[in-house]
């Protein structure tokens, strides 16, 4: 498309006779109730979550991510839609990504209860994750709960503090929000997702989604912390020998690393967890994703392979596969793995628009404006869709939509304006408007991701609008950058059409750009 823009300890002390009755597991929609009375939003110093963990007269402790709360001016939302100004920030020491925030207010709140002992939290268990996540659809964050599984519970702390690893899908917002357990208990803070961490490409360099996996601080890790720092109300823990997890410590290592862009340090984390533990399908997974990066797309999909084998119920190990397939321009197996992406989550946006790509190279291109607007449906600020679809309206001959769709993408400040102008202009010499053709080309001619189309396309209009001389001297720079602008087949093969194609020839035709060596 070559004009398109194209994721320890047991607490307090108790008697050798006494025992604490197993607290059952509650519905989905129980822990929901909790984690909506108990967490709360962060604005105006950051867009953040965080839980309610205690009170003390008219005063009360949330327990968020310190990153959540870096900047002055931090306001809370509570449950209610109360807002209250922040008293007091306690960060933690150790660089531990934990801060205590403080405000004051006569209104009752429940609190939250910490689970007593998170080192018994075990791979493959239900989590959730409750918070205000930042979206582009919503221009004021809402409360949600997201259901996720965890990967690994590591002993190991990774930097700042993190070591729970889990798949739910976060977002911006949802940083500093609280993890829960099936029991309503509070097990961790969640605090890298998709904000933090590397995050996986779609074939746009601009679209970029979660690997899948966050990293979380645990309720252990704060207790201890807590009770060291002398906060009034955490008593020292009582430790035990702690059960050795090296697999979950390597992939709590390996999605720390990911922050960093440490691919070969994650594929050397995978092979030892691996060699350790062959049945674990999600070492697969993110061993395929550090191939990926590596550029080993055939060991990414063996690996993706034995993933989807051992699992066959994750989205994103098919859309890494097919991802991984499209790159090897394998496009219609590439489709394959988006529907079965699809089908898992029908709200994947990023599958459609891959898919749409796909679609695109196999020259379905009534297809990929479906999946472009069904991407444009699920995420109506997805920039990127919309100057796609734009560019294979205008392919198709749909130059109105063309227009409108690069409009929209202008109004929502596009990341590759030039492109997108240019993109525009082309749709606009198509429907007879050289004049306003020439406007887009202009805007395109100043921005930082210029080309020589944009140089070319505007000195053929500016040639048929008798303003030769500048004509000219644009299209001697075009032609010097790229001299393959002087055969038509080349223009043809990069989706010129009728118009613009005609009055190039013409504009080839000319002495003076016939001399240009």
């Amino acid at each position: 498309m070559n004009n398109c823009l194209l994721p320890i300890v047991l607490l307090g002390s108790a008697s050798i006779l006494s025992y604490v009755l197993p607290a059952s597991a509650l519905s989905p929609v129980e822990v929901q109730r909790i984690a909506k009375q108990t967490t709360v939003r962060i604005k105006d110093c950051d867009q953040g979550s965080g839980v309610i963990i205690q009170k003390s007269g008219s005063s009360y402790t949330i327990l968020t991510a310190a990153h959540a709360t870096r900047n002055n001016g931090c306001q809370i939302v509570t449950a209610d839609d109360s807002e209250y100004k922040v008293t007091e920030v306690t960060p933690f020491i150790n660089s531990v990504d934990l801060a205590l925030v403080k405000f004051t207010s006569n209104k009752t709140y429940r609190v939250a209860k910490l689970i007593d002992n998170s080192d018994r939290i075990e791979g493959g268990e239900n989590i959730y994750v409750s918070g205000f996540p930042v979206t582009t659809a919503i221009v004021d964050p809402i409360f949600t709960f997201v259901q996720g599984k965890v990967i690994g519970n590591g002993n190991k702390l990774q930097l700042k503090g993190y070591s729970m690893v889990y798949d739910n899908l976060t977002l911006p917002g949802h940083s500093g929000g609280p993890v829960w357990n099936s029991k309503g208990e509070m097990i961790a803070i969640h605090g890298q997702g998709d904000i933090n961490t590397k995050l996986q490409q779609t074939d746009s360099p601009n679209v970029r989604i979660k690997t899948g996996f966050n990293l979380g601080i645990t309720a252990n890790t704060f207790i201890k912390l807590a009770a060291k720092m002398g906060i009034p109300g955490y008593a020292a823990p009582i430790t035990v020998a702690a059960t050795l997890k090296p697999v979950d410590d390597l992939i709590a290592s390996a999605v720390a690393r990911e922050r960093k862009g440490d691919y070969r340090g994650i594929l050397n984390d995978m092979n030892m967890a691996i060699a350790i533990n062959p049945q674990k399908d999600s070492l697969y997974y993110i061993r395929g994703n550090a191939k990926s990066e590596l550029g080993d797309k055939k060991g990414a999909v063996e690996d993706y392979n034995r993933n989807i084998m051992m699992n066959p119920k994750v989205a994103a190990a098919y859309y890494n596969r097919g991802t991984a397939k499209y790159k090897l321009g394998d496009w219609q197996q590439a489709i394959e793995d988006y529907d079965s992406s699809i089908k898992i989550n029908p709200q994947y946006v990023a599958a459609f628009y891959n898919r749409a790509n796909a679609k695109y190279r196999l020259r379905d291109k009534q297809g990929a404006l479906a999946d472009y607007s069904r991407a444009i449906a699920i995420a109506p600020r997805f920039l990127e869709a919309y100057s796609s679809r734009g560019w294979v309206k205008y392919e198709v001959g749909d130059y109105d939509g063309s227009v409108s769709d690069n409009n929209l993408a202008i109004a929502m400040n596009h990341p590759r304006l030039g492109k997108v102008y240019s993109q525009k202009a082309f749709a606009q010499y198509e429907l007879g408007n050289r004049s306003d053709a020439i406007l887009s080309w202009r805007k395109a001619l100043n921005l930082p991701d210029m080309v020589q189309d944009i140089q070319f396309g505007l000195a053929v209009a500016l040639y048929h609008q008798g303003k030769q001389d500048e004509a000219f001297q644009l299209g001697e720079v075009a032609i010097r950058a790229d001299k393959q602008l002087r055969d038509i087949q080349y223009l043809r093969a990069k989706n010129w059409n009728k118009n613009i194609l005609k009055d190039a020839v013409k504009f080839l035709q000319t002495t003076r750009i016939q001399r240009i060596k």
